[in-house]
């Protein structure tokens, strides 16, 4: 298992420039503001991908229909081969990263 996160102490070490405490997990280390701009890095980078999962069903169709593309091929394209993608490399894609082992680890390194 990992190790939990630790606070600083009654004596916390100190970074030489800022002489803020530091917080540590593992390898990882951050102080106050590093994590809060990690915070902020990771719910700006949500709100633009929830935007562009939101928006990319509605402008596809669209814009395919700007270049005179057929009804069936907007089918074919927006239906169709994601469906046949679902059905046949998501589950091998799946089955192979499920029981990779590289130099970093893997089969349930993530819960030592």
């Amino acid at each position: 298992m990992s190790q939990p996160c630790t606070p600083p102490d009654s004596n916390p070490p100190l970074d030489s420039t800022n002489k803020e405490a530091v917080y540590s997990v593992g390898t990882l280390t951050y102080t106050k503001m590093g994590l809060v701009s990690l915070f902020a890095w990771l719910l700006w980078g949500d709100f633009c991908f929830q935007v562009m999962e939101s928006l990319n069903p509605a402008i596809i169709p669209l814009k395919l229909r700007s270049l005179d593309a057929p009804n069936w091929a907007i089918a074919l394209i927006m239906v169709t081969l994601p469906g046949i993608l679902n059905m046949t490399i998501c589950p091998w894609v799946s089955f192979k990263s499920d029981r990779h082992r590289g130099p970093l680890g893997g089969l349930g390194s993530r819960h030592r």
